[in-house]
Order: C-alpha cells, then structure tokens, then sequence
C-alpha cells in the first residue's frame, strides 16, 4: 500500500487505524466514525453525526492519515482500507493518501507467525496479557448509532468513540508486544 519512503535517519512516525461503521459492505453502509491514535497515545475521533457528514469526515480522516508513515490496523487490508476508499469514491474523494503511507494489518501478521486457535483481536490480545474492555463489540456498533440519530443524544457517541479508542489502545499494545518480531521481519518499516 505505501508509496512513501520511511526513515532516513528521521523517526518513524506511527499511528493506528479504526473505523466504525453501520454495517460491513461499504455500498449499503457507511462511515459512523474514524478512530486515529498516535504511537505516543493521543487520540482523535471524527465522528460523522449524520450521513451527509461522511465526506467531511472521510477528507479529514484522509488528510491526517497523511501525515503519517506507518498506519497499523486490525483486519485494515479486508475491511478499514477497503471501505474507507469505497465510501471515499463514493464522495468523489481521492482516497489515494491512504496510499501513500505504509500500511501493516497486524491481524495478518499475527496469522502469518503466530499459531493461535482465534486470532480477533481479543482472543491475541488476551493470549498476550492484555486486557480488552468487552461490554462493547464491535457488532453493537451499527444500533449504537442508529440509536444516536434516533434520540439525538450525545450518550450514544461516547460509547462509540470509547469503543473505537479500546480497540485502537489494545492494537497499539499488541502492536508493541509485536514489535521487536516487527523490527526483524519488517525492517521496511523503520520501527
């Protein structure tokens, strides 16, 4: 997926990558939030209140992300990168940045050189130590948000945006559990 040339003497600049959306196909879905966290933890929502908001969203999503060397997601080669650059032509919005950065599904990784019975994100990361806020799936999502715009409340985007920021600080702590394995097999990545 990348384009862009890391390192060079230059500190790698790392960010983890999750959407939330109200269903899996992009032609009958859509964007409800794109979650952004920095190696160093901070942490950005863009959260699209209502469907004509997802253009918007999808351009400032795409423009951080270009900020960025490394983007690691979690299944992010079958479902995030694919979906967000659906819904982004859909808009008419070049979604060519999220090329242009180096782009690692740590779901695959961890397939590819872990033999693990499930391999989710919270069966790796429980497998690893790590503990998973679970009250919240991923598959509560889509009525979270349908529910939002039902009441217009703000209750509901809370859930969402604390859900998205578990998965993307359980991805970064299995990603450092990873990362010397990364370092040796990835040496692309300038970890």
């Amino acid at each position: 997926m990348a384009r862009r040339r890391v390192g060079g003497g230059k500190a790698t600049r790392v960010c983890f990558l999750d959407i939330e959306t109200t269903g899996t196909e992009a032609d009958v879905s859509m964007v409800t939030g794109i979650g952004i966290l920095e190696e160093g933890g901070r942490f950005m929502f863009i959260q699209v209140e209502k469907p004509e908001d997802e253009k918007a969203g999808l351009e400032k999503a795409l423009k951080i992300l270009s900020g960025y060397d490394v983007v690691f997601t979690w299944r992010g080669r079958d479902f995030d990168v694919p979906f967000i650059v659906a819904r982004a032509l859909k808009h008419g919005v070049d979604p060519s940045p999220l090329y242009e950065v180096m782009h690692l599904d740590l779901a695959d990784f961890t397939r590819s050189h872990m033999r693990l019975s499930r391999t989710d994100l919270y069966n790796v990361a429980r497998f690893l130590g790590i503990k998973k806020d679970v009250a919240t799936q991923g598959r509560d999502m889509p009525l979270t948000y349908l529910e939002t715009l039902a009441r217009e409340k703000r209750k509901p985007w809370r859930k969402i945006r604390e859900h998205c920021r578990d998965d993307l600080v359980t991805l970064m702590q299995v990603y450092r559990r990873l990362k010397p394995l990364l370092k040796m097999l990835k040496p692309e990545l300038a970890l």
